[in-house]
């Protein structure tokens, strides 16, 4: 539950981006880098995702990238970051065969 009050301090922390033209693109995976950083873990040459997997549209952010639950295939999470409907292909250094 939120109130609109605490007991306490609180700690709030923002950062000053210098830019030119406003890119809510950009601008969501600035944030996103800031607030969920990324975890580095140590991965084998047999990993599911071997040179990641990046979307052609600017707009569209891969949140999450792990493990289907069959342990088969892979779960991505994407994040359209405009405020209008966008198609996007992924690209992959790895073949990732067709889904959809």
């Amino acid at each position: 539950n939120y109130r609109a009050y605490q007991e306490g301090p609180v700690t709030f922390r923002y950062i000053l981006w210098p830019h030119g033209n406003f890119n809510a693109g950009k601008n969501s995976e600035l944030a996103i880098g800031y607030s969920q950083p990324l975890i580095v873990k140590a991965a084998s040459e047999e990993s599911l995702v071997s040179g990641g997997i990046t979307p052609d549209n600017p707009a569209v952010i891969v949140t999450t990238i792990k493990p289907a639950d069959d342990g088969k295939d892979i779960m991505l999470v994407l994040f359209n970051s405009s405020a209008s409907d966008v198609t996007t292909r992924l690209k992959s250094a790895k073949s990732i065969g067709i889904f959809t």
